[in-house]
């Protein structure tokens, strides 16, 4: 099942385990499901530092899986200290910092992954059961994923299905109170309810006149829910957890989510789906704590970095972002909920041919706050809102206005440079009852990407200033 060898002259040895040992054939075509559990499984109760490996060279096909924790080990102690810094460009401004501390006792076991890791096709047997995840990894304590193989979630089977879900809920979410409807034909999928949980949280029904009502029934293809189109690679409870080098391709939603985590290191990551396929975010991080991502390729249809709620001490760097919507923080605050975002630094990345660039959303209604975040040394290639803070996210267009909204605060925009590719490249839409505060743009040079516009700004609701060069000039912020 395994083999053992002395690593380092340590007198502990490192024991490997090849998912091959444990019956995965890898041809792309059996179920290797189980194989990559019992492997799991059997890494999971060595009581040695242990190696799993994914071979190169071969194709595994995967349903649904989850990998849980917590390991048995024998205690090793780490410590490491890394200290990462913003620097900005004026000694007026705060320099950030984020102490990252390792000290614990844990298990260390590596996860290397050479081969290609593919998604079972999407019938009712394997994902059935509103299952949202592909791979789900749950309460370890120092994994380490390393490797180059991909990891293709086959979402250009999903993504069709998702558009259906789409226009059934643009449909009902856009009419207004006590519309009369006439003379309507619905299409009734005999082999799906299609509307099941497809409303969000702050969304109600409006009531409906219908009259008269003629029903088309005609079997359409299965339309998944939210809750079931897949996330390619799910991290919860995972604490010291380092990943570097895979390769993710076309997942049914997200490419990777980090949840209820800490001291998290990222690193060489390539993730590509096409910029026009649905929800499917490059890495979603909700929850978690200290955690770093650098030096990674993001091409995709929604946010190539997205940060939710309960996040706290996160550094992004050296990201090459696009297509897609670019590194955002929220959306927060949604359905009326209190949310939570705080230390987050982005630097040194590019974006190239997003919707934006560095974003902050939040939801009227809701509350908590944004703050202490900084955008640094950013470079944008015809991006259509280089700069945007909008406190009043609404993707619908029948939102209501509402006092209360998430607090945005200490928020630092310094040495964004590049091309927009509207005139507007900086918007600032804030809370007229809770307006952002401590917004500070230094040394912003944004052109438009044809040289007959000039680039404008847009600003409400903003307290904060203004230094170095600065265009578009923000006229209601104060230069200093």
């Amino acid at each position: 099942m395994g083999w053992a060898r002395t690593l380092n002259g340590d007198a502990q040895a490192t024991t490997y385990f090849d998912v091959s040992s444990f019956g995965a054939v890898g041809d792309g075509k059996t179920d290797d499901t189980q194989a990559f559990f019992k492997a799991w499984d059997a890494t999971c109760k060595s009581m040695s530092p242990s190696n799993l490996i994914v071979t190169g060279g071969k194709s595994f096909l995967l349903a649904p899986l989850t990998l849980e924790g917590p390991c048995h080990s024998t205690p090793i102690t780490i410590q490491k200290s890394i200290q990462l810094k913003v620097i900005v460009e004026a000694d007026s401004f705060e320099c950030y910092k984020m102490n990252y501390i390792r000290n614990a006792n844990f298990i260390i076991i590596d996860f290397a992954v050479f081969g290609s890791i593919v998604a079972y096709p999407d019938t009712d047997s394997v994902w059935g059961g509103h299952l949202n995840e592909w791979i789900a990894i749950k309460l370890t304590n120092g994994l380490n994923i390393e490797g180059d193989g991909t990891i293709d979630g086959k979402g250009q089977l999903w993504w069709p299905k998702r558009c259906i879900e789409n226009q059934f809920h643009s449909f009902f979410y856009q009419m207004g109170e006590n519309y009369l409807i006439l003379m309507v034909r619905f299409v009734v999928v005999v082999n799906r309810d299609v509307m099941k949980g497809v409303l969000r949280d702050d969304e109600r029904p409006y009531p409906l006149s219908i009259f008269p009502l003629s029903l088309l029934f005609s079997p359409l293809p299965t339309a998944p829910d939210k809750s079931t189109l897949q996330i390619a690679l799910a991290f919860h409870n995972c604490d010291n957890l380092y990943v570097r080098g895979l390769h993710f391709v076309n997942p049914g939603q997200q490419h990777m989510k980090i949840e209820d985590s800490t001291y998290v290191y990222m690193e060489q990551l390539h993730m590509t789906a096409p910029g026009d396929s649905p929800n499917t975010d490059g890495i979603h991080i909700q929850g978690s704590q200290h955690v770093t991502i650098k030096n990674s390729t993001i091409a995709t249809g929604d946010d190539c970095i997205s940060i939710g709620d309960g996040t706290y001490d996160v550094n992004i760097s050296q990201i090459a972002c696009g297509p897609g919507h670019g590194i955002s923080i929220g959306s927060l605050g949604q359905g009326g909920s209190t949310e939570t975002v705080e230390r987050i630094y982005v630097w040194d990345s590019y974006f190239t041919g997003t919707t934006n660039g560095a974003r902050i959303k939040t939801w009227q209604g809701g509350s908590g706050f944004a703050r202490d975040i900084a955008f640094q040394n950013l470079n944008f290639w015809n991006v259509e809102n280089p700069v945007i803070i909008d406190q009043n996210y609404c993707p619908h267009t029948t939102c209501q206005d509402k006092k209360s909204a998430v607090k945005i605060s200490n928020v630092k925009f310094i040495g964004l440079y590049g091309t927009s590719e509207k005139p507007l490249a900086v918007t600032l839409d804030c809370s007229q009852t809770v307006p952002c505060t401590d917004i500070v743009l230094y040394n912003i040079e944004l052109n438009t990407s044809n040289a007959y516009y000039k680039t404008t700004s847009y600003c409400s609701n903003v307290q904060g200033t203004v230094g170095g060069i600065c265009y578009p000039a923000v006229p209601c912020l104060h230069y200093v």
